[in-house]
């Protein structure tokens, strides 16, 4: 197997656990509507640098109804269906969209952005 091949299967496999997260989140937050996870206690400042990042990486998508339709879908968590709605396009539009922006954005982030943006995190922390 070539490098292409092995980052199409990381890219394949990647994008089906993210499915698997969402699917069980979403059961999990149906079936237990009022539960807080005690365990996971972000900071302030997590939370900012974590927004951050989804400014950062929703600033590279270049059509405005692309970032948009991934902005719903994955920080709103809202349905395809919802999204389709609210933008009076079809569901299957919006998984087009949803398709395209994601191939942009693959094409566009380098293999070395998430560990730049891990090591600027921990270099905030490094200074206190």
């Amino acid at each position: 197997m070539n490098e292409v091949q092995i980052k199409e299967i990381i890219d394949v496999e990647l994008q089906r656990m993210a499915w698997r997260l969402q699917y069980h989140g979403r059961k999990a937050a149906k079936q237990y509507p009022f539960t807080f996870d005690f365990t996971r206690q972000e900071s302030f400042e997590d939370e900012i640098i974590d927004e951050l990042n989804v400014k950062d990486i929703l600033s590279l998508i270049d059509k405005e109804s692309g970032r948009k339709i991934i902005h719903s879908l994955y920080v709103e968590d809202k349905s395809a269906k919802k999204v389709s709605v609210e933008m009076n396009i079809s569901v299957q539009g919006v998984n087009k969209w949803k398709r395209k922006t994601l191939e942009d954005l693959r094409k566009k982030i380098s293999p070395n952005y998430f560990s730049k943006l891990e090591l600027e995190k921990n270099r905030r922390y490094l200074k206190y």
